[in-house]
């Protein structure tokens, strides 16, 4: 009895088994076996999970490219926790071989605690500079 390993282990390894002429031309690296997803499935799968996950602010302006497996991410948001988020979200779906993640932080007057008290700081000097 010959057991076959699992298609597709979903740990972002793009570990797909399936032999190379079974799709022709979808070979990501020498050495890694072709896979199922195509890059606008893979770019859909990162859109949705980067929209549903709570820790990643809406106000977020990501933008997802996909080449061969290779996610590389791109744009805005807020925090390095969001940016973290974001990687991670790609980074665990299935058929993603990697994920370069481009995004800048950039923080937004007014977001959280220091930045309330960075504002009221600002409308002080401002303040003092006109009296």
């Amino acid at each position: 009895m010959v057991l076959a390993p699992p298609l597709g282990m979903g740990y972002g390894l793009g570990m797909g088994y399936a032999p190379y002429g079974a799709y022709p031309g979808y070979a990501p690296y020498p050495g890694y076996p072709p896979t199922l997803a195509t890059d606008q499935s893979i770019a859909r799968m990162v859109v949705k999970s980067i929209n549903t996950d709570p820790g990643i602010p809406s106000d977020s302006d990501i933008t997802v490219e996909v080449d061969r497996g290779i996610v590389t991410l791109t744009g805005t948001v807020p925090t390095k926790f969001a940016k973290h988020r974001a990687g991670d979200e790609a980074w665990w779906l299935p058929d993603v071989i990697d994920v370069r993640n481009r995004l800048q932080v950039v923080h937004r007057p007014g977001r959280g605690k220091r930045g309330q008290q960075g504002q009221q700081q600002r409308q002080q000097q401002g303040e003092r500079q006109t009296h």
